[in-house]
């Protein structure tokens, strides 16, 4: 069942920021609060993220039994646990996230790109791992050495990607793209690569860090700030760049320097990126002991115009939207246990506020 209200759309320019113009945005056209439901009937230990794609329910784990579970939708079926951590050809070194892979489809197959944190991009051939109960694919590119440990490494399209790390100096994040093998920055990148703290001292950077999408299609990329109140929006090609700030100007990063680590925000804790829209995982509370019982998804057109808030009645760490079934799949931090929620009459609200 949906609760849902009417509420009036604030959005304006604000110079408060070294970027350049900043919109605003201090409410959304339509707003919605999902009801509360039972948790959906699977556990998969260590689990951290998922994305559910074509009646299939991905989930990522920090697990032994293999890091991507692999279920049925509809029965939720373990078809397959696959890729394990380790320094084998088709073994990963770190955890990832859906964000830094890429699913596709390759002659009726499901294909995952991903940065094995070892210096190459592994393809891997889900459809034939799930049928062998071991992962089939090979080694599809090499990741240029001073980003090959970064794990915000992800294809994009032949010959390109995108990548997201800490400076050399430990002050800021950089950003980019690869290139056939060469770094390559856009105007608006290198503004926010500028962006810095005050000091090294190993974790001031992670003000600065943010989580991001991409819309391959549109060639169009979105980072959500994690501590920041801020969201980026710029194109593959430099020519479009947006900066949205919600709630408010634009947060101060050295002033965040001195709230002390325990008072650090987590403002969004993720985003995904669709092909009309993309949404952010809106938290609000508390990086380290959030007090918080509940989050909010931000819907965006990829113009940056704000289309919907839908509040979630659990703390949710992680995400994703079937539109096809009209579900939202959300993870609840603390429990690890997976909720599914009807969206018919959410999606259908927002279609009619965008006509």
């Amino acid at each position: 069942m949906l609760l849902g209200g009417m509420i009036g759309l604030v959005s304006c320019e604000s110079e408060h920021s070294s970027l350049g113009h900043v919109s605003v945005v201090e409410q959304f056209p339509v707003s919605f609060q999902l009801e509360s439901c039972s948790p959906m009937n699977v556990e998969i230990p260590g689990i951290y993220d998922i994305k559910c794609e074509d009646d299939t329910l991905y989930c990522l784990a920090q697990n032994p039994a293999g890091m991507l579970s692999v279920l049925d939708l509809a029965g939720l079926k373990m078809q397959a646990q696959l890729l394990h951590f380790g320094r084998g050809p088709m073994e990963i070194m770190a955890p990832l996230t859906f964000n830094s892979m890429a699913l596709s489809k390759e002659k009726g197959e499901t294909v995952l790109l991903l940065n094995n944190m070892q210096g190459k991009v592994l393809k891997v051939n889900v459809s034939r791992s799930v049928k062998a109960g071991d992962v089939k694919g090979d080694v599809m590119d090499s990741v240029p050495p001073s980003v090959a440990r970064t794990p915000k490494y992800v294809w994009l399209k032949d010959g390109v990607y995108f990548y997201h790390q800490p400076s050399a100096n430990q002050l800021a994040y950089e950003r980019g793209f690869i290139v056939h093998g060469e770094k390559v920055q856009t105007d608006f990148q290198k503004q926010l690569n500028n962006v810095s703290v005050s000091r090294a001292d190993g974790f001031l950077f992670n003000i600065l860090g943010t989580n991001f999408g991409c819309n391959r299609e549109l060639g169009r990329m979105v980072e959500a700030s994690v501590m920041l109140n801020t969201i980026y929006i710029y194109d593959f090609d430099g020519v479009f760049s947006r900066i949205i700030s919600y709630g408010g100007p634009p947060s101060d990063p050295l002033q965040l320097e001195q709230v002390g680590i325990e008072n650090l925000p987590c403002v969004y804790q993720s985003v995904r990126a669709f092909p009309h829209c993309f949404v952010a995982l809106y938290r609000g509370d508390k990086l380290i002991n959030p007090l918080g019982k509940k989050s909010a998804l931000h819907f965006f057109d990829w113009e940056g115009s704000p289309l919907a808030e839908v509040e979630v009645p659990i703390l949710a760490s992680s995400f994703d939207i079937d539109f096809a079934g009209k579900k939202l799949f959300a993870l609840e931090t603390s429990s690890e246990k997976l909720y599914c929620y009807d969206l018919t009459g959410v999606l259908k609200r927002i279609h009619q506020a965008e006509n």
